[in-house]
């Protein structure tokens, strides 16, 4: 089981919520990143801390030039833009 913590809204997220939306195919390692399905932003994985940190400044920036990460972010977006 994985229990972590979005470091953006505090939303806790368990891969054994009856809820959870986790498919593990492995643990997460040191400079995972991670989508928050609640507030859509990134996070990375801190193997220090064995939870989630936020992205820093230069992170950020070189997330923003990833394709993959803007489609999910596009994704997530459009879909919270659905909810509302």
């Amino acid at each position: 089981m994985i229990e972590l913590t979005c470091p953006s809204c505090g939303t806790a997220v368990s891969s054994n919520a009856p809820n959870a939306r986790i498919a593990i195919e492995r643990l997460p390692q040191e400079g995972d990143y991670a989508l928050c399905l609640h507030c859509g932003e990134i996070s990375i994985f801190s193997e220090e801390r064995a939870n989630l940190r936020r992205t820093s400044e230069a992170e950020e920036l070189e997330l923003e030039q990833d394709k993959e990460i803007r489609s999910y972010r596009n994704a997530w977006r459009a879909g919270a833009l659905k909810i509302r």
